[in-house]
């Protein structure tokens, strides 16, 4: 009976959230709130089989008829469950493909600000760099006249000066 218990107390859980066995449990969507009031049922009618089954043995009476009925309640209860376990596991499903969505949405997101990020640092870094190249190599050559015309307010932007002013 204590395992019944245990059983009762997780239905409920289910049924209602809370928490049981160390998880907290939210309360389900509607359509899975009507299973499990239908699993709640069905172990109430196989601990009343139970008990008619233990009156029987107790009273040394015949109690195959109630054997019986305990039987046919335990196979509503697994297929109830297993209706419930299917539809749970659609649920999870469908959470998990939302997910799956959502993070390639971000990993999208993060790809686009990576490449923004390259562009903006190509522009305000590399180019710049790649004319004052350019232009040192000019110089080495004996050609003065060059200037980088790069106009910034950074370290590029004062080295580009130096270089105009020589």
């Amino acid at each position: 009976m204590a395992n019944l218990d245990k059983l009762d107390e997780a239905i409920r859980a289910l049924g209602q959230g809370g928490r049981v066995f160390g998880f907290e449990i939210h309360e389900p969507p509607q359509e899975i709130g009507k299973s499990l009031d239908y699993i709640g049922l069905a172990v109430r009618d196989y601990r009343i089989d139970i008990s008619r089954v233990f009156d029987k043995l107790a009273q040394r009476r015949d109690a195959r008829a109630e054997l019986d009925r305990l039987y046919q309640d335990g196979t509503q209860l697994l297929i109830a469950a297993d209706t419930l376990a299917a539809a749970l596991t659609s649920q999870v499903a469908a959470i998990e493909n939302e997910a799956t969505r959502s993070v390639s949405r971000l990993a999208l997101l993060d790809v686009s600000i990576l490449i923004a990020a390259f562009l903006a640092i190509r522009l305000r870094i590399v180019r710049p760099l790649l004319r004052l190249a350019v232009l040192s190599r000019q110089f080495a050559k004996g050609n003065y006249q060059g200037r980088a015309g790069i106009k910034s307010r950074d370290e590029i932007g004062e080295l580009a000066a130096a270089f105009d002013h020589m």
